[in-house]
């Protein structure tokens, strides 16, 4: 696998990160993934991307949406979505509970 780059950055509870990974398979298929990463995951992925080495996605983070397209389609876009806001609702009733 070969980063080709990553793009967006969600903000969420704890530090997590949701970041959008854009990459080629060893055999030269396109792929995404949305990744949930900690901070030190992100920097890895920075340094592994400037250093244009690969690894193992789950060293960066979860994977928690991956599919062999170029760019995240209409689907991709709508777990996105219901993801943050299920992590939100959690967020919410662990405040409520404290």
């Amino acid at each position: 696998m070969t980063v080709l780059s990553f793009v967006e950055k969600v903000a969420m509870e704890q530090g997590d990160i949701i970041m959008l990974y854009r990459g080629v398979t060893m055999s030269g298929k396109n792929f995404f993934a949305f990744l949930r990463c900690d901070r030190k995951g992100v920097d890895k992925l920075k340094q592994d991307t400037m250093h244009s080495e690969a690894r193992d996605l789950n060293e960066y983070g979860e994977v928690i949406y991956m599919d062999f397209l170029s760019d995240p389609d209409k689907k991709a876009e709508e777990f996105l979505t219901l993801y943050l806001r299920v992590e939100e609702e959690i967020a919410d009733l662990e405040d409520a509970l404290s």
